[in-house]
Parts: structure tokens; C-alpha cells; sequence
């Protein structure tokens, strides 16, 4: 489906056979749940640092730009794909 530069270098195919994070693809049905439980493109949230325990560790989610924006709406954080407020 997806490969490299050489089908005849390389047969690894990235679509099938690659290990990779789903990163944003998620985000779409993070923001339609919140949409179906009544949020709007208009609501505002916090992009603001969180914490978030997982086990023994600390999780600290970041933006691509490594920048937090205070409130936002829903209609730029996914404009944006902004990952702390999602």
C-alpha cells in the first residue's frame, strides 16, 4: 500500500507492517464524544500544562509547538490539533 523510495530495494510495506503511534488519527472521536455530550465548536476549554498518573509515572502531554494557549475553543484545538486540550 505504502512504501519506501524502491519497491525492489525494500518490500517493507510502512501501511501494513510499520509500528507507529496513532497520535492525532484519534483526535476526530475525542472531539466528536465531547460534540455528542454536548460541547459545541464554540465551547472553550483550558490548553493549559497537565499531569496525568499512569501507574508509578507521570505523563505530561505536550503541543507540536511545545506552547500552551489558555482557552481555546473546540473549533481551534482541532484546527490546530492541539494535543493538551484534547
Amino acid at each position: 500500500l505504502v512504501g519506501g523510495f524502491s519497491f525492489d530495494q525494500s518490500k517493507f510495506n510502512r501501511a501494513t507492517q510499520a509500528y507507529r503511534q496513532p497520535g492525532s488519527s484519534f483526535k476526530p472521536f475525542v472531539y466528536a464524544t465531547a460534540l455528542d455530550n454536548g460541547y459545541t465548536p464554540s465551547s472553550v476549554v483550558m490548553d493549559a500544562p497537565i499531569e496525568i498518573k499512569a501507574g508509578d509515572k507521570i505523563w505530561r502531554p505536550q503541543n507540536y509547538s511545545n506552547k500552551y494557549y489558555g482557552p481555546s475553543t473546540l473549533r481551534i484545538g482541532i484546527e490546530h490539533s492541539r494535543n493538551v486540550m484534547t
